[in-house]
């Protein structure tokens, strides 16, 4: 069947044609996908999960279930290709990554880029995985992740402060562990307090304006009326460059910097207490959807833009309450989503011209509506 004729808003990249070489079982799928949700059904260990991961390596330049590249380039093959037609501002771009057990090969619009941030701005790509509640039961550093995905792609300075703090982090906590003295710690510390001082301006203003649609999701997805979110910028208030001088002994003690904004966090509660105290396993995944969610409505409304999500084994976890509130809002978002289950076919009866329905089996992808 021949996928609908459709011309979406220029708010919002649609993805109209994924081809997918040599990434574990997927040998050599293509596939045109639908301007808004994209359903992949299927047995256990045919596929469904890879073809979201194609698409995040083609929008991160990375996997989200492997670190090492070997282990998801297909056996008996030296290389994987992902490529993508997009439609965005009212053209269409091809955009590709080729990867050997090296190193990659960056192309969109036939030119090769030297980067991986022209893919990030290119396609903004949301995962909801069924790990991620690690976004609220876990360390603080998946809920930095969650942060900084929102803050670059609504601040465009955000990430030179960011690289501007790590460069001299690196510098420091590498003074730490030698002999160093106090003059070769200052400029570091000094160009460490002024990055920070940028990342926590940019992160402060993120969290504040995030706020009323977190807020708003959480009735819409959880019935809560008192989910709070506040911001913690990984130092005691005051300036960073003095409780760095302060600490620089017991730093070298511990052999690494304990305070900035590479310690940040994000507390979510529901009134006086923790968020993870006082829901359900499913309520957490309900609120992993809040969170993301809140962000896609937050990048709509700060630079007129949509991301798209994907989001692995829906139905996991979730009763067919929260599963039906959620499909709701999914569906009015208007943002290009791909979905995999194995009974979504059944527990969503809703479904709209603008949406596709895929059965994945043994690496073969078929469209079936």
């Amino acid at each position: 069947m021949k996928p609908a004729r459709y011309s979406p808003p220029v708010t919002v990249p649609i993805v109209t044609h994924l081809a997918i070489q040599n990434l574990r079982i997927l040998n050599n799928v293509a596939v045109d996908l639908a301007p808004q949700a994209n359903l992949f059904t299927g047995p256990n260990a045919s596929g469904k999960t890879t073809v979201l991961e194609a698409l995040y390596v083609l929008a991160r330049g990375r996997s989200f279930r492997e670190t090492q590249w070997t282990a998801i380039i297909a056996e008996r093959e030296e290389s994987l290709r992902v490529f993508a037609r997009v439609f965005d501002q009212g053209k269409t771009v091809p955009v590709g990554i080729e990867h050997d057990r090296h190193q990659a090969v960056i192309r969109i619009k036939g030119e090769t880029q030297r980067n991986t941030r022209t893919l990030l701005e290119q396609l903004p790509v949301q995962l909801i995985a069924p790990d991620s509640h690690r976004l609220i039961e876990q360390g603080p550093q998946y809920r930095r992740q969650y942060l900084d995905w929102g803050v670059f792609h609504v601040e465009q300075r955000f990430l030179g402060a960011w690289q501007r703090y790590r460069r001299a982090l690196k510098q420091r906590n590498a003074a730490l562990k030698a002999p160093a003295k106090d003059a070769v710690l200052e400029p570091w510390e000094l160009e460490m307090s002024s990055a920070a001082e940028e990342i926590d301006r940019y992160r402060a203003h993120y969290v504040e304006t995030l706020s009323p649609h977190l807020d708003d999701l959480g009735r819409e997805l959880l019935n809560l009326e008192e989910l709070g979110v506040r911001y913690l910028k990984g130092w005691r208030e005051g300036e960073l460059a003095m409780q760095l001088v302060t600490s620089r002994t017991s730093d070298a003690q511990q052999g690494y910097t304990r305070a900035g904004p590479h310690r940040a966090d994000l507390e979510l509660s529901i009134g006086n207490h923790k968020a993870v105290q006082r829901i359900s396993r499913g309520q957490q995944k309900a609120l992993v959807f809040a969170l993301t969610l809140a962000q896609a409505r937050l990048l709509n409304e700060r630079v007129d833009r949509k991301p798209i999500l994907l989001v692995d084994d829906f139905g996991a976890e979730l009763d067919d309450h929260h599963l039906k509130r959620i499909w709701s809002v999914l569906q009015e978002s208007k943002s290009q989503v791909l979905l995999t289950g194995t009974d979504l076919k059944e527990r969503l009866s809703t479904q709209t011209p603008k949406d596709a329905l895929f059965h994945v089996e043994r690496g073969e992808v078929t469209r079936v509506l």
